[in-house]
């Protein structure tokens, strides 16, 4: 995409999350050694965003939580300049299709 064949990125959307039962003695759901969804698995639509946008200029980040504090999922939106966002999505409290896209002027990429 660095070649500007499908004019600039106009938006970005990346999920990656999965459906698990909730157990607090399960590591996944334990705040205190890294679980929660943002902490754990969160990095993975983070990175798509990052290494496909770079730094935003702005973030903005909403989530809901597990009854032992933990976040269920988390929603994000990375903002950029010229009104380029990036929407990413992490979760263990639904089954979804993990996948990314990227909307270019010219047409867009799907995983």
């Amino acid at each position: 995409m660095k070649d500007n064949m499908f004019g600039k990125i106009l938006k970005l959307e990346a999920d990656f999350g999965f459906y698990r039962t909730f157990d607090d003695s399960h590591r996944l759901f334990k705040k205190s050694v890294g679980g929660g969804s943002l902490l754990d698995i969160g990095i993975y639509p983070i990175f798509v965003a990052l290494s496909t946008l770079g730094i935003p200029k702005t973030m903005n980040a909403s989530a809901t939580y597990f009854n032992n504090g933990a976040d269920a999922s988390c929603d994000m939106v990375f903002e950029y300049e010229n009104d380029v966002k990036a929407y990413l999505k992490k979760f263990f409290n639904r089954g979804y299709a993990n996948r990314s896209y990227i909307l270019l002027r010219k047409g867009h990429c799907k995983n």
